[in-house]
């Protein structure tokens, strides 16, 4: 019993140590598969935090979605809208280039045209030449001269070939080639004929004056009837062109041509006036005669051949150079632009300007800053005459402005570039301004320094073919010495460029004053502030004083 007891314990003590061992085992277990748990649930908080922020993702990426999608439509739409509208514009430039490319083309056929009547006319022209030539063949070089200008045959005949030396009568050879050329315009009945001639007042030495014959009874020498029945109009006024018939004169300055009988006595008052203006003027090479003529042909009532003329007064100067003192600008002040001046400069220039004159101008800048005032200063002489330049350019467009005041067009062109103030000067520019109408006004000098207004207004008179320079000053002309200071001083109405040079006159500036004696370009000192004044040099009145070589 005790060994069955003891074996029974043994056996309960064996069983129990078993299931210890077990025990432990699992709970080491358990605890491993708590920690596992623990782990898997951390990572599932973490996965489930990931798709929440995922999804938070995925919405976003939705709504960007969305929105990139309306605004791709949108761009679709507008795309789709710039090709529309680019193929409207396409399809208007194309009918504007066709348009174009017709004009061009009627343009083109214009110019063919044109081209085509201009050979026509030359070939006509040249067809009149060669007739006049071959009538006249042995006469030239002997006092006669035949020349084609300005679309016109021109015939010149001296009187050393119409007139014996020392007499009127006409010479055997002077009516041979009146006759000549007579019978060439009686074959062309379709040409029409300007006949002008000059005369002057003093009658051939040991010969008494002829009588003029007036009304429908004058009758020419019988050397010159075939000339007489050949031309369309003929005048024995000196520097005037008659038209109609016989006996019949174009009178009245500015007006309508009127026609009637001049008697002798009137004829001879309009000889010596035409002589009287054609003495005045300055410079009698460059402009011929005192009258300005309006020709239109018409028909006479018996079928011939006339030019109907107007006469009018004529500027002496086609084209001048004026060059204006910046000082004179001042007036009264001391410093600075005076309007009552501008003004009066305007109104003068602008009268003659609607007479068809063309005008440059050079306006100086000592009313503002001179360059060399400056160097004295202590600038340096470029900056002091990059100064002085703009200080012209001041002027330039306060006389700009003047002149549109009273009523002239007027243009500043720049020597230095300095768009929109003035567009660059080039001479091309100025010619094509003034030939429609324009006053060019011509600002910055030279645009070089160590260069006066005076060398600019020189150097662009030659530029522009000026036929004048006219210095309008402060003073009435050029004198022996300064009238102020010598009450002797004798003032000269003429005087040549070599003696300006041999008396050291200050006129200009050697650099000016030199090139307008190269290139010959007359200079006449005057006194600009007086009201009338710049008529006057201009209709060649004696005023001022005139150098020329």
């Amino acid at each position: 019993m005790k060994k069955l007891i003891v074996a029974v314990l043994v056996v309960l003590l064996a069983s129990s140590c078993v299931s210890n061992k077990k025990f432990n085992s699992m709970k080491a277990e358990a605890l491993r598969l708590e920690g596992e748990l623990a782990a898997s649930r951390n990572r599932l908080d973490d996965m489930t935090g990931q798709n929440e922020k995922l999804a938070a993702e995925k919405a976003r990426l939705v709504a960007d979605t969305v929105r990139l999608s309306g605004e791709l439509n949108d761009y679709r739409r507008r795309y789709k809208q710039l090709l529309d509208d680019g193929s409207a514009e396409s399809a208007r430039m194309l009918r504007e280039l066709e348009d174009k490319e017709m004009a061009l083309s009627d343009r083109s056929r214009r110019v063919a045209e044109l081209e085509g009547m201009l050979r026509s006319r030359e070939e006509a022209i040249d067809a009149i030449r060669r007739k006049v030539t071959d009538a006249l063949t042995g006469f030239e070089g002997k006092g006669l001269s035949i020349s084609i200008r300005n679309g016109n045959v021109y015939v010149s005949m001296d009187d050393k070939l119409l007139f014996r030396s020392g007499s009127f009568e006409i010479d055997p050879n002077g009516a041979r080639a009146v006759r000549d050329l007579s019978e060439v315009l009686a074959q062309n009945p379709d040409i029409n004929v300007m006949v002008e001639g000059h005369t002057d007042e003093r009658a051939a030495e040991g010969q008494p004056r002829p009588e003029r014959q007036t009304g429908d009874d004058r009758r020419a020498p019988a050397a010159g009837e075939q000339a007489d029945r050949a031309e369309p109009h003929h005048s024995r006024r000196a520097g005037r062109i008659a038209s109609g018939r016989s006996g019949q004169d174009v009178r009245g300055p500015r007006e309508e041509p009127t026609y009637r009988n001049y008697s002798d006595a009137e004829a001879r008052r309009a000889d010596a006036t035409d002589e009287k203006r054609r003495v005045a003027r300055p410079d009698a090479s460059r402009r011929d005669g005192a009258v300005a003529k309006t020709d239109t042909a018409c028909r006479a009532p018996d079928g011939r051949n006339i030019i109907r003329t107007t006469t009018q007064a004529m500027p002496t100067y086609k084209r001048i150079l004026l060059k204006l003192s910046g000082e004179s600008l001042m007036g009264t002040q001391k410093y600075g632009l005076s309007t009552e001046v501008l003004g009066s400069y305007a109104e003068q220039i602008a009268a003659i300007a609607a007479e068809g004159v063309q005008i440059g101008i050079v306006i100086g800048g000592g009313n503002i800053f001179r360059g060399l005032t400056g160097v004295g200063r202590g600038f340096d002489r470029v900056k002091g005459d990059q100064m002085g330049m703009l200080a012209t350019v001041i002027n330039s467009l306060a006389l700009q402005g003047a002149l549109e005041s009273a009523g002239a067009k007027a243009q500043v062109l720049t020597s230095i570039r300095m768009e929109p103030v003035g567009e660059l000067y080039s001479k091309a520019k100025a010619l094509e301004l003034m030939e429609e109408g324009r006053i060019v006004i011509v600002a910055g000098g030279t645009g070089n320094p160590y260069f006066t207004t005076d060398t600019a207004s020189a150097l662009r008179g030659v530029e522009i073919e000026a036929e004048v320079l006219l210095k309008g000053t402060r003073v009435d002309g050029i004198y022996t010495a300064d009238p102020e200071k010598d009450p002797t001083a004798e003032k000269f109405s003429q005087i040549t460029f070599d003696e300006v040079y041999r008396r050291q006159l200050k006129v200009m500036d050697l650099t000016a004053f030199t090139m307008c004696k190269q290139n010959d370009l007359p200079i006449v000192v005057f006194d600009m502030d007086t009201p009338g004044n710049l008529r006057k040099v201009i209709d060649g009145e004696q005023i001022g004083t005139v150098v020329r070589n």
